[in-house]
């Protein structure tokens, strides 16, 4: 569903990051990035987290994964993010992506356009008629910039956290 070609994601990207599907291998070095927005999550929570999300994204379709955010040359991680495409009546496919997750730091504004534009050109690519991004409050600063790229709140969801 999904072709994951890195030029692709590239397209969108600032020329200082590149944005690409992150392995499984890969997935314990995103975990300072999650805590960022997480709090106290432990690694073997995130671990079995990320297990399961990479597995249901492993089916022909390729549904949904993992994307980072690193600049050019660099083996570090600066930003990622989880999505799912799911069918939808009203919008074709949706494409939802949570645990979006960049630090505050340096050129964290960057970064974050980055996966944005990212995760844009994704839904595109698998003919989604809707995207949206899930923010927790510690990545509130986020809201600016995807209002500045088209996104608004959607006052038709509703939302209750289950004890």
């Amino acid at each position: 569903m999904v072709p994951h070609r890195q030029t692709r994601l590239h397209a969108l990207s600032p020329t200082l990051y590149e944005v690409r599907p992150l392995t499984e291998a890969e997935i314990g070095q995103a975990f300072p990035l999650v805590r960022e927005i997480a709090g106290a999550l432990s690694l073997a929570d995130w671990r079995r987290y990320a297990g399961q999300s990479l597995a249901a994204g492993r089916g022909i379709g390729r549904d949904g994964g993992f994307i980072g955010a690193r600049q050019h040359g660099s083996i570090y991680l600066r930003g990622l993010c989880a999505y799912r495409l799911f069918p939808d009546l009203a919008a074709q496919n949706r494409f939802m992506a949570g645990c979006f997750a960049v630090p505050e730091t340096i050129d964290c504004v960057a970064v974050a356009r980055a996966l944005i534009g990212a995760c844009t050109s994704i839904a595109e690519s698998a003919n989604c008629g809707a995207v949206q991004i899930h923010l927790v409050e510690r990545n509130q600063w986020i809201a600016s910039l995807l209002r500045e790229a088209g996104f608004a709140a959607d006052q038709r969801a509703y939302a209750r956290l289950m004890p």
